[in-house]
């Protein structure tokens, strides 16, 4: 996992998040290094259906700290089509 995960994990708001949260968004980052764009469309789809599936649920503000996470190890690029998934998935949500 990236130093700059590492580091975010690191800040006190998660470190009062339930320790199943945090290794869900450890392994949400960890699978997302070093696969395509198209990779992550899929990897995110199928992380979102876990998520549902072993009833995790996150706040707001939890869900706000893990996208600035993943977009803080992502390329100018990759940040534009991270933040079209993340709309994609706010509005799957709705």
């Amino acid at each position: 996992m990236s130093s700059s995960i590492d580091s975010l994990l690191q800040r006190e708001e998660f470190q009062r998040m339930d320790r199943a949260k945090i290794d869900f968004i450890k392994k949400v980052a960890t699978g997302m290094e070093g696969i395509s764009d198209q990779e992550k469309l899929q990897y995110i789809m199928r992380m979102g259906t876990e998520m549902k599936q072993s009833g995790l649920k996150f706040t707001r503000q939890e869900l706000a700290l893990i996208i600035e996470a993943l977009k803080s190890t992502l390329s100018p690029q990759q940040r534009k089509t991270f933040d079209m998934l993340v709309q994609m998935m706010e509005g799957m949500n709705r």
